[in-house]
Protein backbone atom coordinates (compact mmCIF):
# COMPACT_ATOMS: atom_id res chain seq x y z
CA UNK A 1 0.00 0.00 0.00
CA UNK A 2 1.24 3.40 -0.98
CA UNK A 3 -0.10 6.96 0.73
CA UNK A 4 0.49 10.09 -0.91
CA UNK A 5 1.31 12.20 1.37
CA UNK A 6 0.65 16.60 1.16
CA UNK A 7 4.27 17.29 1.52
CA UNK A 8 5.18 15.36 -1.30
CA UNK A 9 6.48 12.17 0.23
CA UNK A 10 4.70 8.40 -0.26
CA UNK A 11 4.47 6.28 2.82
CA UNK A 12 4.57 2.56 1.47
CA UNK A 13 4.10 -0.50 4.00
CA UNK A 14 7.27 -2.30 4.96
CA UNK A 15 8.72 1.15 6.10
CA UNK A 16 9.71 2.36 2.86
CA UNK A 17 9.39 6.26 2.58
CA UNK A 18 9.53 8.37 -1.16
CA UNK A 19 10.99 11.78 -0.69
CA UNK A 20 9.45 14.25 -2.78
CA UNK A 21 11.44 14.79 -6.08
CA UNK A 22 11.00 18.92 -5.66
CA UNK A 23 14.04 20.61 -4.50
CA UNK A 24 11.96 23.21 -3.00
CA UNK A 25 9.76 23.63 -0.07
CA UNK A 26 6.51 24.20 -1.26
CA UNK A 27 4.09 21.31 -0.53
CA UNK A 28 3.10 19.17 -3.55
CA UNK A 29 0.12 17.51 -3.00
CA UNK A 30 -0.39 13.83 -5.41
CA UNK A 31 -2.84 13.05 -7.62
CA UNK A 32 -2.81 9.68 -8.11
CA UNK A 33 -0.62 6.80 -8.14
CA UNK A 34 -0.03 3.52 -10.09
CA UNK A 35 2.17 0.64 -9.41
CA UNK A 36 4.05 -1.39 -12.77
CA UNK A 37 3.35 -5.05 -13.50
CA UNK A 38 6.31 -6.11 -12.37
CA UNK A 39 6.03 -4.67 -9.09
CA UNK A 40 9.34 -2.52 -9.18
CA UNK A 41 8.04 0.91 -9.62
CA UNK A 42 5.65 3.64 -9.18
CA UNK A 43 4.22 6.22 -10.87
CA UNK A 44 3.33 9.03 -9.00
CA UNK A 45 1.31 12.13 -10.54
CA UNK A 46 2.14 15.83 -8.44
CA UNK A 47 0.73 19.16 -8.21
CA UNK A 48 1.17 21.23 -10.50
CA UNK A 49 1.04 18.26 -12.64
CA UNK A 50 4.14 16.58 -12.61
CA UNK A 51 4.60 13.06 -13.36
CA UNK A 52 7.87 10.80 -11.95
CA UNK A 53 8.67 7.43 -11.74
CA UNK A 54 10.18 5.59 -8.78
CA UNK A 55 12.62 2.88 -8.65
CA UNK A 56 11.13 1.05 -5.63
CA UNK A 57 14.81 -1.18 -5.32
CA UNK A 58 16.25 1.71 -4.97
CA UNK A 59 14.43 4.93 -3.82
CA UNK A 60 14.97 6.54 -6.55
CA UNK A 61 13.54 8.68 -9.84
CA UNK A 62 13.52 6.50 -12.75
CA UNK A 63 14.36 9.31 -15.97
CA UNK A 64 13.06 13.06 -15.67
CA UNK A 65 10.09 14.15 -14.27
CA UNK A 66 7.67 14.99 -17.10
CA UNK A 67 5.08 18.17 -17.04
CA UNK A 68 1.60 17.23 -17.89
CA UNK A 69 -1.77 19.20 -18.63
CA UNK A 70 -3.64 17.66 -15.84
CA UNK A 71 -4.22 13.40 -15.21
CA UNK A 72 -6.34 11.09 -13.40
CA UNK A 73 -5.09 8.36 -15.30
CA UNK A 74 -1.56 6.43 -14.99
CA UNK A 75 -1.65 3.17 -16.98
CA UNK A 76 1.65 1.11 -16.85
CA UNK A 77 2.15 -0.91 -20.35
CA UNK A 78 3.01 -4.55 -19.60
CA UNK A 79 6.70 -4.48 -19.84
CA UNK A 80 6.81 -1.42 -16.92
CA UNK A 81 8.51 0.78 -19.41
CA UNK A 82 5.77 2.91 -20.22
CA UNK A 83 3.15 4.97 -18.72
CA UNK A 84 -0.01 6.48 -20.59
CA UNK A 85 -0.82 9.91 -18.76
CA UNK A 86 -4.29 10.91 -19.07
CA UNK A 87 -7.64 12.80 -18.05
CA UNK A 88 -11.39 12.30 -17.71
CA UNK A 89 -11.62 16.18 -18.93
CA UNK A 90 -11.34 16.61 -22.66
CA UNK A 91 -9.17 18.60 -24.44
CA UNK A 92 -5.10 17.39 -25.62
CA UNK A 93 -4.25 15.70 -22.27
CA UNK A 94 -2.94 12.58 -23.73
CA UNK A 95 0.29 11.38 -23.23
CA UNK A 96 2.94 8.44 -23.72
CA UNK A 97 5.67 8.69 -21.49
CA UNK A 98 8.63 6.68 -21.77
CA UNK A 99 10.22 6.33 -18.70
CA UNK A 100 13.72 5.31 -19.03
CA UNK A 101 13.73 7.84 -21.55
CA UNK A 102 11.88 10.12 -19.64
CA UNK A 103 11.15 13.66 -19.60
CA UNK A 104 12.92 14.89 -22.69
CA UNK A 105 10.30 13.49 -25.35
CA UNK A 106 7.27 12.73 -24.40
CA UNK A 107 5.08 11.48 -26.92
CA UNK A 108 1.76 13.51 -27.74
CA UNK A 109 -1.37 11.39 -28.94
CA UNK A 110 -3.88 13.52 -30.74
CA UNK A 111 -6.82 12.40 -28.33
CA UNK A 112 -8.92 15.01 -26.88
CA UNK A 113 -12.05 13.18 -26.17
CA UNK A 114 -11.32 12.18 -22.19
CA UNK A 115 -9.12 8.94 -21.07
CA UNK A 116 -11.65 6.44 -19.10
CA UNK A 117 -9.43 3.76 -19.71
CA UNK A 118 -6.48 2.23 -21.73
CA UNK A 119 -4.39 -0.96 -22.30
CA UNK A 120 -1.44 -2.01 -23.93
CA UNK A 121 -0.41 -5.14 -26.19
CA UNK A 122 3.05 -7.00 -27.04
CA UNK A 123 5.03 -4.98 -24.16
CA UNK A 124 4.26 -1.46 -25.35
CA UNK A 125 3.58 -2.07 -29.12
CA UNK A 126 -0.13 -0.74 -29.60
CA UNK A 127 -2.35 0.77 -27.21
CA UNK A 128 -6.21 0.76 -27.17
CA UNK A 129 -7.98 3.72 -25.35
CA UNK A 130 -11.64 4.12 -24.21
CA UNK A 131 -12.87 7.58 -24.61
CA UNK A 132 -15.54 9.76 -23.22
CA UNK A 133 -17.17 10.44 -26.28
CA UNK A 134 -17.94 6.58 -26.77
CA UNK A 135 -14.89 5.89 -28.85
CA UNK A 136 -12.27 3.42 -28.37
CA UNK A 137 -8.79 4.59 -30.20
CA UNK A 138 -5.99 2.21 -31.53
CA UNK A 139 -2.36 3.64 -31.24
CA UNK A 140 0.36 2.20 -32.58
CA UNK A 141 4.00 3.29 -33.32
CA UNK A 142 2.79 6.45 -35.39
CA UNK A 143 0.92 9.04 -33.18
CA UNK A 144 -2.38 8.76 -34.91
CA UNK A 145 -4.97 6.68 -34.04
CA UNK A 146 -4.83 3.29 -36.79
CA UNK A 147 -8.20 2.99 -35.99
CA UNK A 148 -11.25 4.56 -34.47
CA UNK A 149 -14.38 2.09 -32.99
CA UNK A 150 -17.34 4.26 -31.98
CA UNK A 151 -20.14 1.97 -31.47
CA UNK A 152 -20.86 3.19 -28.36
CA UNK A 153 -23.02 5.52 -27.66
CA UNK A 154 -21.69 5.72 -23.33
CA UNK A 155 -18.09 6.37 -21.89
CA UNK A 156 -15.95 3.29 -22.70
CA UNK A 157 -14.87 2.50 -19.54
CA UNK A 158 -13.48 -0.84 -19.86
CA UNK A 159 -10.65 -2.07 -22.89
CA UNK A 160 -8.36 -4.94 -23.43
CA UNK A 161 -6.93 -6.36 -26.42
CA UNK A 162 -4.55 -9.12 -27.68
CA UNK A 163 -2.42 -9.41 -31.26
CA UNK A 164 -6.02 -10.93 -32.63
CA UNK A 165 -8.91 -8.83 -31.06
CA UNK A 166 -9.98 -5.72 -28.88
CA UNK A 167 -12.94 -5.61 -26.33
CA UNK A 168 -14.64 -3.31 -25.03
CA UNK A 169 -17.47 -1.65 -22.67
CA UNK A 170 -19.17 0.96 -21.94
CA UNK A 171 -21.49 2.52 -18.93
CA UNK A 172 -24.49 1.36 -20.28
CA UNK A 173 -23.34 -2.17 -20.40
CA UNK A 174 -22.90 -2.73 -24.12
CA UNK A 175 -19.49 -4.47 -25.04
CA UNK A 176 -18.09 -4.92 -27.70
CA UNK A 177 -16.11 -7.52 -29.84
CA UNK A 178 -13.31 -5.94 -33.10
CA UNK A 179 -10.54 -8.02 -34.83
CA UNK A 180 -7.45 -6.12 -35.20
CA UNK A 181 -6.62 -7.58 -38.66
CA UNK A 182 -6.86 -7.51 -41.43
CA UNK A 183 -6.82 -3.74 -41.81
CA UNK A 184 -8.51 -0.85 -39.40
CA UNK A 185 -10.67 -0.36 -42.16
CA UNK A 186 -12.11 -4.10 -42.24
CA UNK A 187 -11.61 -4.11 -38.70
CA UNK A 188 -14.39 -0.92 -37.99
CA UNK A 189 -17.01 -2.70 -40.45
CA UNK A 190 -16.20 -6.55 -38.45
CA UNK A 191 -16.84 -5.21 -35.22
CA UNK A 192 -19.63 -6.56 -33.70
CA UNK A 193 -21.89 -7.00 -30.04
CA UNK A 194 -20.55 -9.93 -27.59
CA UNK A 195 -22.64 -12.57 -28.08
CA UNK A 196 -24.48 -13.83 -25.20
CA UNK A 197 -21.92 -17.29 -24.53
CA UNK A 198 -19.23 -14.88 -24.88
CA UNK A 199 -20.52 -12.41 -22.24
CA UNK A 200 -20.80 -15.27 -20.10
CA UNK A 201 -17.48 -16.36 -20.66
CA UNK A 202 -16.26 -12.32 -19.60
CA UNK A 203 -18.63 -12.46 -16.44
CA UNK A 204 -16.56 -15.92 -15.35
CA UNK A 205 -20.16 -17.77 -15.83
CA UNK A 206 -18.88 -20.20 -17.85
CA UNK A 207 -15.40 -21.55 -18.65
CA UNK A 208 -13.30 -22.14 -21.64
CA UNK A 209 -14.54 -26.02 -21.17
Amino acid sequence: MALGQPDGRILITGGLTLPTPFDDERPHPILTMALSPDGRRLAACYLPTIVAAWDLERAEVVGERVRVMRTDRLIWSDDSRQVAVGSKASGPTFRIVDVEAAGSSPRDLPFEAGLMSAAFVGGSEFLVAGAKDGGAYLFGSAPEPELVFGLHSAPVISVCLDRERALSSDEHGRTFLWPMSPSAVASRSLARPVDDWEQKRIDGSVSDG
